[in-house]
C-alpha cells in the first residue's frame, strides 16, 4: 500500500511497520508488497529502493515506481499521480542473471505469463551461484595444489 506521495523527494512513502509507519521509495525504485494486509510485514524497500527484493512465484508482489505525473483534474486543481507497475517477465529473468537471447526464447514459447513469473521466482541467480562454486572450488583446489579445471 502506498501511504503518500513524497513530492519533495520525488518518490512515494510505502506502508511499513516502523516508528514512522512508512519507508521512502524513489522514482525508479523497487518495493515489495507481498503482504499488504499484514500488520508486521507490509511494504519492503531494500537499499533505498535500488536493491530488488527476493523474487517469488507471484507476479503481484514486486513493484516499480515508474513516475510521478502532475495533471489538472476536472475542477482545475493540480494533482500528482503516481505510476506504479509490476516487473515484466523480462525484467524478472534479467534479475536472475539470464541472457536476453535465452529470455527471447522463453517469451517466444507458448508458456503463459503467470508460468513465466513462476519460472523466474523458482530460479536461482546464476552469476551468484557460479561465484559461490568458484569460491568453493578455488579454495579447495588451492589447498590441495590442484588447478581450477571447472572455471
Amino acid at each position: 500500500m502506498i501511504k503518500t506521495i513524497d513530492e519533495e523527494n520525488n518518490g512515494i512513502n510505502v506502508h511499513q511497520a516502523t516508528k514512522t509507519g512508512y519507508i521512502f521509495c524513489p522514482v525508479g525504485g523497487i518495493f515489495d508488497m507481498s503482504y499488504p494486509k499484514s500488520k508486521l510485514r507490509r511494504g519492503r524497500v531494500q537499499g533505498g529502493g535500488y536493491i530488488c527484493p527476493t523474487l517469488t512465484c507471484s507476479p503481484d508482489c514486486i513493484w516499480v515506481v515508474d513516475s510521478l505525473n502532475e495533471h489538472e483534474d476536472s475542477m482545475k486543481y493540480k494533482v500528482k499521480n503516481v505510476r506504479v507497475r509490476k516487473l515484466t517477465e523480462r525484467e524478472c529473468f534479467r534479475l536472475m542473471g539470464m541472457r536476453d537471447s535465452d529470455i527471447d526464447k522463453l517469451l517466444a514459447s507458448d508458456i503463459s505469463r503467470s508460468q513465466l513469473y513462476k519460472l523466474a521466482g523458482n530460479s536461482i541467480v546464476v552469476p551468484v551461484l557460479k561465484n559461490i562454486f568458484r569460491t568453493l572450488f578455488i579454495d579447495k583446489n588451492t589447498e590441495k595444489g590442484h588447478s581450477n579445471a571447472l572455471f
